[in-house]
């Protein structure tokens, strides 16, 4: 029995060795043995970490969509337009605010519509006032005319709450149907409460007033109270152009807006909305930050007390005056520097693949060449100054971010004095202590 089994085992082994043999030649892998039966739990691989998301100007919610690209380009998320409930204008929105959205171009949203009635209605209202403040301006002293004045101030604030209190009262009901622009639906509904307060403040000095006994001091007051009017008027405006900006950015249509939406009317410069989609564009080229860029904020001084002096109408002539001015200083040669009316008295400047620092020395000349400017006015020469910031593009900066900084280096600026230039290049708003540039004195004579 030993003897066979031997002879067997004899056997059976160089047919074993020519079975596998055969098995790897045609099957191109060994026959599996009993540990690699045995099944295992499949790792999964590691994950790999998640790229950043940038933020829109807004803050608001963004979803990633991830395009498929080649393997060897880097990874990019884009934010995606934001999927808003749909809009049906003519279901949506009052009948008064219809008529005055025929041309005002594609309505998307209620907010949307809100911001541009807000711009139509509050447009009217200022021109209203302007008016008003031009005649009070008058030395007529006759009391008839002081009371007629001031019961068409009196019209002019009652007729424009009416207004605010209608896009209150539709802000209010539309809100849950705003989606993620609920947040700056909220922030528009909040500075029309806190202004119509304000003007109902203005509206009871104003029932104070006598002017049949006293048409002098009538007018003195309206005066007072038109501007802070005005002031309100203007803060609304800039607040409608941040807002405008933020719906664009959430929407993603920041890039496919016309030039003719992106002119400021006064001054003919590059407007808000035009800042708005020149970051928008830098961040999304550039979202690692290679490129150096800087960005300066300029603020003109004392046109408040110009105001006060002159009355809105000349004031708004001087300002035009400075936005036609400012475009011949920035540097032509480049073809990515622009210049914006940021929001008021405040102009924005883009630099272009430049350095805090040469951008500093080229904010610093128009600085001392608008000091060395005399705006002529009805046999009066007035001069002018300008509070100026420059900062640089640093990485992970958003739009947000990097307006919110320049924003504050200028009010350093203001609080430093005025009339000077300040850089934050990472340490902080600095005074800069800048040559003496050779500008030639000039003289814009204003109709």
């Amino acid at each position: 029995m030993r003897a066979l089994a031997l002879i067997t085992m004899l056997v059976n082994l160089p047919l074993g060795i020519y079975l596998g043999w055969w098995w790897q030649h045609n099957f191109g892998t060994a026959l599996p043995s009993p540990a690699r039966r045995k099944k295992t739990k499949p790792v999964p691989p590691p994950t790999p970490a998640e790229p950043a998301v940038e933020a829109l100007p807004a803050a608001l919610p963004v979803e990633a969509t991830v395009e498929p690209i080649p393997a060897d380009e880097p990874v990019v998320i884009v934010p995606a337009a934001v999927e808003m409930p749909p809009f049906v204008p003519s279901q949506d929105l009052p009948s008064s605010w219809l008529e005055l959205l025929e041309n005002a171009g594609e309505v998307k949203s209620f907010v949307e519509a809100s911001v541009k009635v807000l711009k139509l209605e509050v447009g009217r209202y200022r021109d209203r006032l302007v008016m008003l403040e031009e005649e009070s301006r008058q030395p007529d002293k006759d009391a008839e005319v002081a009371a007629a004045c001031l019961e068409r101030i009196e019209q002019a604030n009652a007729d424009w709450l009416v207004r605010q209190g209608e896009a209150v009262e539709c802000l209010q009901q539309q809100r849950e149907g705003m989606g993620c622009l609920a947040y700056v639906g909220q922030r528009l509904e909040d500075v029309l409460v806190n202004q119509t307060a304000q003007i109902e403040s203005s509206i009871s000095n104003l029932k104070q007033l006598d002017p049949i006994a006293d048409p002098a001091g009538t007018r003195k007051v309206c005066v007072t109270e038109l501007r802070r009017l005005l002031n309100l008027a203007h803060e609304l405006r800039d607040v409608m152009a941040d807002v405008m900006s933020a719906i664009l950015g959430a929407e993603g249509r920041l890039g496919s807006l016309k030039s003719d939406t992106l002119t400021d009317e006064l001054t003919g410069v590059w407007n808000r909305t035009a800042e708005a989609r020149k970051l928008w564009e830098l961040f999304r080229d550039d979202p690692n930050h290679i490129r150096t860029v800087s960005f300066g904020l300029i603020d003109v001084d004392g046109l408040g007390k110009l105001n006060d002096k002159l009355g809105t109408l000349r004031a708004d002539g001087v300002l035009a005056a400075v936005g036609r001015l400012l475009p011949s200083l920035v540097r032509n040669e480049r073809g990515d520097d622009a210049l914006f009316r940021h929001a008021g008295q405040r102009f924005g400047l883009f630099f272009g693949d430049t350095g805090p620092n040469a951008a500093t020395s080229n904010v610093e000349k128009i600085r001392q060449t608008l000091e060395s400017t005399t705006f002529h006015c009805e046999d009066n020469d007035y001069q002018l100054t300008m509070s100026c910031a420059v900062t640089d593009v640093r990485p992970g900066d958003t739009s947000e971010a990097l307006i919110t900084r320049v924003e504050r280096v200028v009010r350093s600026a203001k609080q430093a004095g005025r009339n000077c230039t300040m850089l934050d290049s990472g340490q902080g708003p600095v005074r800069v202590d800048p040559p003496t540039f050779k500008v030639k004195p000039r003289v814009i004579e204003l109709g």
